[in-house]
């Protein structure tokens, strides 16, 4: 199997080159290839999926923990700003998910609240005197 391109396990880069047998030391970021540090030992052996050349990623869907991270920077001597930059930028992407998510689940919880409170004010202002005054006409 030939050398590919793949989602990088570690979290800290868009991509690491994959040897066919292991991750190698290539990595990429922001359309950059560099040498970096090896994969940090923890993480999984082979991504789910391979993209072939250095695309761009979706972030992964568990971002590495503050700890993580500082341990990381700290083995391998590796500056700690694009790290945190890193997480800062997917915590943000994170809770405007989280928010995108609620802000499309608000019409719907809010509509039978709206349906229960109007309806029973527009029976009684506008149906009511209507009856009212068509009750009244049959009696006279």
């Amino acid at each position: 199997m030939a050398g590919e391109w793949r989602p990088d396990p570690s979290g800290q880069y868009e991509v690491r080159w994959w040897d066919g047998q292991q991750w190698t030391d290539q990595v990429g970021s922001g359309g950059q290839v560099f040498t970096a540090p090896p994969v940090v030992p923890h993480a999984p052996l082979q991504p789910a999926q391979p993209t072939g050349h250095p695309p761009q990623v979706q972030p992964t869907a568990q971002p590495m923990s503050l700890a993580d991270s500082f341990a990381a920077a700290d083995r391998y001597g590796q500056p700690l700003a694009p790290v945190l930059e890193r997480l800062a930028d997917e915590a943000r992407q994170h809770r405007r998910r989280q928010a995108d998510t609620l802000a499309r689940q608000l019409p719907v919880r809010m509509s039978l609240p709206l349906v229960l409170c109007t309806l029973p004010s527009f029976v009684l202002l506008a149906v009511v005197p209507l009856l009212l005054a068509a009750l009244s006409s049959l009696h006279r």
